[in-house]
């Protein structure tokens, strides 16, 4: 992405200095930070054999419209009155795993997680909170070895904001080669706020938040 990055400073781009400047902290946090752990050892493997960052088969593109939804079929442990429920619907399965590889499972947090964010109903008030919600879903169903880690909790902010980055930057970059404008979903000025919100919130205070959510459910 650091090389379409330029497109944020192009004189039609409204507030392009402010994007440019942050996408680029962004991108240099992403690579000081993450990159690192990524990064092959002289044996060939990964630095994730030592835990920094665990692996597995991933989907690669979460986001609501790779989701196949049906009625909600009841249950006591959901909360809300009948109606309520009659009204809710369940995610019954996903599609489209073209993106799917053997990566780490922090991207996928990540990315499911800045689809949420970028949902037409959140509000950059309320974005980081459904992070940990994304956060919270995900370690109170999943196994115990597959739970982030406190270094994967630490790294989430950027791995979120890195997708962000990609999303914005990619799809202006592409619209201005090919007037799709589909591809600028993504691109509206309630999301940009929302990562100027996401970065300029401390990554303490955002574990901290996060967790508390995750502490409101119980693991299964």
């Amino acid at each position: 992405v650091s090389r379409y990055i330029d497109v944020l400073k192009e004189p039609d781009v409204e507030g392009g200095e402010q994007k440019y400047a942050i996408c680029r902290d962004i991108i240099e946090t992403f690579q000081r930070e993450v990159q690192p752990l990524l990064q092959p050892q002289a044996n060939g493997e990964s630095s994730s054999s030592t835990s920094a960052l665990a692996k597995c088969v991933i989907h690669g593109d979460l986001n609501e419209q790779n989701l196949i939804l049906r009625p909600y079929k009841g249950g006591a442990d959901v909360a809300g009155n009948d109606q309520q429920k009659q009204q809710r619907n369940e995610i019954y399965a996903m599609i489209d795993f073209g993106d799917s590889s053997h990566g780490y499972l922090i991207f996928e947090l990540a990315i499911a997680a800045m689809y949420m964010m970028t949902y037409k109903e959140t509000t950059a008030e309320s974005s980081n909170r459904v992070a940990g919600y994304v956060l919270a879903g995900y370690q109170q169903t999943c196994s115990s070895p597959f739970r982030l880690s406190e270094t994967e909790q630490r790294l989430l902010k950027v791995c979120i904001a890195a997708r962000f980055v990609q999303s914005l930057v990619l799809g202006l970059y592409t619209h201005k080669q090919t007037k799709n404008e589909y591809v600028l979903t993504t691109g509206t000025p309630e999301n940009w706020q929302k990562l100027f919100t996401l970065w300029a919130t401390p990554c303490d205070e955002l574990v901290a938040e996060w967790n508390s959510i995750v502490e409101t459910y119980q693991y299964q």
